[in-house]
C-alpha cells in the first residue's frame, strides 16, 4: 500500500508522518556520518568539499557505532545502495539502504538475513512491508 501524505485516514496520514520523519531523521544522521570522517587523521575540508565513494568503501563514525558502506543487493540489479547501520550484532537492529532510485528500512534478523520493513522511491511513493 502506497503512503501519501495528505490522502486517506488519521492514521494513515500519521503513520505517513512517522516514516517520513524516520527517512529524515536517518538522512541527517548520513550527513553526520560524512561529516565526521572529514576530520579523521588530521584532514580537514571546507563545507562543500564532496567525497566520492566507490563499492567497496566504508565509513565510520567516530563518536558513535555506526558505519556505511557502499555495495550492492540481491535482487535490486546493478544499482548500489549506501548500507548505514549499527556496527557489531546485528539481530534486531535496523539498516538503510539509499540508492538514487529509492530508500530501504531493513530490521536484520541475523548475521546475513534481513526483512525490509519500509520501502520509498525518492519519486514520492512509500510503502509500510510487513
Amino acid at each position: 500500500m502506497a503512503i501519501q501524505a495528505g490522502a486517506g485516514s488519521t492514521s494513515t496520514y500519521k503513520r505517513a508522518r512517522a516514516l517520513q520523519l524516520i527517512v529524515s531523521a536517518t538522512t541527517a544522521g548520513l550527513i553526520l556520518v560524512g561529516a565526521a570522517t572529514i576530520g579523521q587523521d588530521g584532514a580537514s575540508a571546507s563545507p562543500r568539499e564532496t567525497f566520492v565513494l566507490s563499492l567497496g568503501d566504508r565509513i565510520q563514525l567516530d563518536t558513535a557505532p555506526v558505519g556505511c558502506r557502499v555495495t550492492r543487493l540481491a535482487g535490486h540489479g546493478r544499482r548500489a545502495y549506501l548500507e548505514c547501520r549499527r556496527t557489531g550484532a546485528l539481530r534486531g537492529t535496523y539498516g538503510v539502504f539509499f540508492s538514487g532510485e529509492d530508500v530501504l528500512v531493513a530490521r536484520f534478523l541475523g548475521r546475513g538475513d534481513a526483512r525490509v520493513v519500509f520501502d520509498a522511491s525518492h519519486s514520492g511513493s512509500a510503502k509500510r512491508c510487513n
